[in-house]
């Protein structure tokens, strides 16, 4: 089993990220071409907020040169030029834009106007207690420096992409956590640093893949997708005693991500949540000591960027009370700031948030009840079976 021991993980210094690599992009291309961008893909409708639009070519702006032509998709499909260089909405909705020159066509981008902090949906089954949908929560711990990195990579990529195990996958979240190997890796964060502290025998060394929040299930090098299928299985056979419902808002103008939780609970007991910020599409280098094939630039995604509780890292009691009863429901709010979670694109970003309780009736020891993920200005229903 190859892992690359992390040895200064736990140095002061050292900082760790989460990251997910699952082959859902075309790399070699990356920061190549045409490319629309806007200063915010979310912003506050009533019209006093904006968007402002550019154009790049090969990584330099040429907006406003000659030739340029800007279209805009409308929510009813509808294709304009555009001519001006901010966007705003009186009203809430979404619409896309590109870009033409010299031959060439911009990939679209999508830019929404949206209202406040959205309420948590109503639950569609309110007298339910049991049958809650259960999910499994996977923690990757990797570097951009890793050599065997790749290994669990490739794995991923066929668990979620492969096909053949999407009863599983559709069941299964992901988080990742970067650590610093060779390299300062720029997706690390104080969270995923805290994060990968927390469980010390699953990320002694990298890469590592934890499931449940316990730190002795995990895989490494040896990660391929029929183990993470046997891994979920075990998960998926435990009964959650919990589901939740939340609702994830924010806008770049407001400068934060806004997070309501509502928490279903079947069994008296005791339960802690938490929240991660997740950020996908970031593009970066992979070292790559195996003989696994990777472009040059690599998409990561589901890098950790924020938490909303790191000690511990399970999360905090529910509702700030220890024990909660049977038949109840408890609500959750936290609130992440875009800026100094070092968010890169907050369209791609979206929200974990998850319930623990103990593995065993007395113990501080607290393992994965039930997660859900929800994207950013989304709403997430209690899901029953």
């Amino acid at each position: 089993m190859k892992r690359y021991i992390l040895n200064s993980l736990f140095a002061a210094a050292a900082a760790v990220a989460m990251i997910s690599c699952t082959g859902n992009a075309d790399p070699d291309n990356a920061g190549s071409g045409l490319e629309m961008k806007s200063s915010a893909y979310y912003i506050a409708a009533g019209g006093s907020d904006a968007a402002y639009l550019s154009v790049w070519y090969d990584g330099k702006e040429v907006t406003g040169s000659p030739d340029i032509t800007v279209y805009i998709i409308e929510e009813s499909g509808e294709t304009s030029v555009y001519e001006d260089t901010a966007w705003s909405s009186e009203e809430e909705c979404e619409v896309r834009f590109y870009a033409e020159w010299n031959n060439e066509v911009s990939e679209p981008i999508t830019v929404a106007a949206v209202n406040g902090i959205a309420e948590v949906p109503e639950d569609p089954d309110p007298d339910e207690w049991s049958r809650f949908a259960k999910n499994t929560l996977m923690v990757q711990g990797t570097s951009v420096g890793c050599p065997y990195c790749p290994y669990v990579m490739d794995a991923l990529d066929k668990f979620f992409n492969g096909g053949s195990y999407s009863g599983y996958a559709e069941h299964s979240i992901l988080a990742s956590a970067h650590g610093n190997i060779n390299v300062m890796d720029p997706m690390s964060s104080d969270a995923s640093h805290a994060i990968m502290n927390a469980f010390p025998t699953a990320f002694y060394g990298l890469p590592g893949l934890m499931f449940d929040l316990n730190n002795s299930m995990y895989l490494s090098s040896n990660a391929t997708a029929p183990l993470i299928a046997s891994k979920v299985s075990i998960s998926l056979d435990k009964d959650a005693a919990t589901a939740i419902s939340a609702s994830v808002t924010g806008t770049e103008g407001e400068g934060t991500v806004n997070v309501k939780a509502k928490v279903k609970i079947s069994e008296t007991g005791s339960y802690r949540i938490a929240a991660w910020l997740l950020e996908d599409g970031i593009e970066y280098y992979q070292y790559n000591g195996t003989e696994i094939e990777l472009p040059s630039t690599v998409v990561h995604n589901n890098a950790v960027r924020d938490a909303s509780c790191i000690s511990p890292v399970q999360g905090e009691y529910l509702g700030g009370t220890e024990t909660h009863e049977a038949g109840t429901v408890a609500d959750f709010a936290c609130e992440f700031d875009i800026k100094a979670a070092k968010i890169e694109n907050l369209s791609n970003c979206h929200v974990v948030i998850f319930v623990t309780s103990p593995n065993m009736s007395g113990s501080s020891t607290y393992y994965l009840d039930n997660a859900i993920d929800c994207g950013i200005n989304q709403r997430v229903v209690f899901q029953y079976e």
